[in-house]
């Protein structure tokens, strides 16, 4: 009788080990998860609600091209024509963009 309440206690502590183990895990499996989504999310693109979306931006964008041919000659001394497009472009965003909380969502 002593023999099974020992093996009874050494059971009962291993299962609290375990359970003690996967308890303290889950916090970092929760954060891993939710940098997981974070990442993928991200790649998405932008949160938007057409209900809880509030947002002012200004966008500006400027661009400048410049087209030219330029003649010259290669090391025998017959004529190149070199076409060349040079192109610089600018985009800036300014604002704000504020997300109400999904659970105040309505979606039907």
């Amino acid at each position: 009788m002593r023999k099974a309440a020992q093996t009874t206690l050494e059971v009962c502590i291993l299962i609290a080990i375990i359970a003690a183990g996967l308890i303290s895990m889950a916090v970092y499996m929760k954060r891993a998860f939710q940098g997981r989504l974070r990442t993928a999310l991200d790649t998405v693109g932008e949160p938007y609600s057409p209900t809880l979306t509030n947002s002012t931006m200004n966008t500006t964008e400027h661009s400048e091209t410049e087209k030219g041919i330029v003649d010259q000659q290669d090391d025998e001394g017959k004529p190149l024509t070199t076409h060349e497009t040079i192109s610089i472009s600018n985009s800036t965003r300014e604002g704000f963009e504020e997300i109400g909380e999904y659970d105040k969502e309505k979606l039907f």
